[in-house]
């Protein structure tokens, strides 16, 4: 970690994903160096064949998209700012030019119409950074619907190529650090605003892009509500926590980067203030986990797929049930997952909730009407609780209709197709 002043140019090398491994978002850890000086001192940036175009550009506002650098591009590269590229070999780029050790404000904006509050930034510094002192600083700058970064992962075997680190993401595993040369995405507030870096964030670490070992605090319970079919899975996270609500918690919620859950997907919505925000993230309060309280959840699913709905965890002390409203069935996730067959296209809230409990519901404490176990008497037996509800006829799907559009170009987008329009 460089502190004081450094005279002259320092090299830093970074990793940098192929574009068969799905590209990669970087932000320098030098600044000063030019995107002409950079290509001759980096060959393995892809290109097409004439090395006339590079993979190698920023997210550009207000077109809300990323941008391709010719080889005659007269640009400086810039510390903070993201750039999406890839590498030819799955190897390093070699960046050159002055080490910063201020403070950098770096201006935010939500404009244009598609991905309009987004932002590809990134550490600035040849150090890491502490997660929660950046988000720290930034709590009144970013959207507060998505107060966390955006990290690119190349990884759709969870249902999304995003991972999204907020304040209850950064509370249970409080040793995550931001890597040096690596770029996210962050969102801006309505009038737009400055994403602060601060020396005081940098630390020393050995962790590299969004693949940390987990920490957990104490206080804190987190587990992944996953919807699996034979060939995809998608999560959703859920946090409980002390002094969370059943509303918009701030730096403790956070919803999906495309906004628009996708045709396969399971998600959560907020009890309380609902915005018809679909949650990637969402944190809720110890005080409310009464056996009354419910969280809606989103299952998005075409007609005819199988699935079944579990829980991934490590540390829950509590049970939590998946109320199914359209066929009076509760499921106890901790032991059994909910299995699922869409007789119609499923899409959005209405059906499905999650009830938490401290300990498993008996017929003397529930208020509801008969428990059984597929067809056995209670108290014996692996299969799956279900409980009927009282009073509460089977509804309609109680789709709420959400808008579809495009989806953003993903950073993996095909590159060939790019740059021989």
């Amino acid at each position: 970690m460089v502190n004081g002043s450094v005279f002259g140019d320092v090299k830093y090398n970074r990793h940098v994903t192929s574009n068969a491994g799905g590209n990669d978002l970087i932000s320098p850890p030098v600044s000063g160096e030019s995107f002409t000086s950079f290509i001759s001192n980096n060959l393995n940036i892809l290109s097409n064949s004439g090395q006339t175009l590079y993979l190698f550009g920023p997210f550009e506002k207000p077109v809300n998209d990323y941008q391709l650098f010719s080889n005659v591009e007269s640009v400086n590269l810039e510390a903070a700012k993201g750039y999406r590229t890839a590498s030819t070999d799955d190897g390093t780029f070699t960046f050159s030019g002055s080490v910063t050790t201020t403070s950098l404000n770096v201006p935010i904006v939500k404009t244009g119409t598609d991905n309009a509050k987004w932002n590809l930034v990134g550490n600035p510094y040849t150090s890491y950074m502490k997660l929660s002192d950046f988000l720290t600083a930034n709590l009144n700058e970013l959207d507060p619907q998505s107060v966390a970064i955006y990290g690119y992962d190349a990884n759709i075997t969870d249902g999304s190529v995003w991972t999204i680190w907020n304040m209850a993401y950064s509370d249970d595993n409080p040793n995550s650090l931001i890597a040096p040369g690596q770029g996210f995405f962050v969102s801006s507030k309505e009038a737009g605003s400055n994403v602060s870096f601060t020396p005081s964030m940098r630390t020393t670490g050995s962790s590299d892009d969004f693949i940390l070992g987990r920490n957990a605090a104490t206080n804190i319970s987190h587990f992944v509500i996953e919807m699996t079919s034979e060939d995809k899975v998608f999560g959703t996270d859920i946090y409980l926590m002390e002094n969370a609500t059943l509303g918009l918690d701030i730096g403790y919620d956070a919803e999906f980067f495309e906004e628009t859950p996708s045709p396969y997907s399971i998600y959560s919505e907020l009890t309380e203030e609902n915005q018809d925000l679909n949650m990637a993230i969402q944190s809720i309060g110890f005080d409310d986990i009464n056996g009354s309280n419910t969280v809606p959840l989103g299952v998005n699913l075409s007609q005819g797929e199988q699935v079944s709905i579990g829980i991934e965890t490590s540390d829950l002390n509590y049970d939590v049930y998946l109320e199914d409203r359209l066929t009076n069935t509760f499921t106890l996730l901790n032991t059994s997952d909910y299995n699922l067959t869409a007789n119609t296209d499923l899409l959005g809230t209405g059906r499905f909730y999650l009830r938490f409990e401290p300990e498993t519901l008996s017929v003397v404490e529930s208020d509801l009407d008969t428990i059984f176990l597929a067809g056995k008497e209670v108290g014996l037996g692996p299969a799956p609780l279900l409980v009927s509800l009282p009073n509460s006829p089977p509804s309609e799907q109680g789709r709420r209709g959400l808008l579809h559009r495009a989806l953003p170009e993903q950073p993996n987008g095909n590159f060939d197709a790019a740059v021989h329009q």
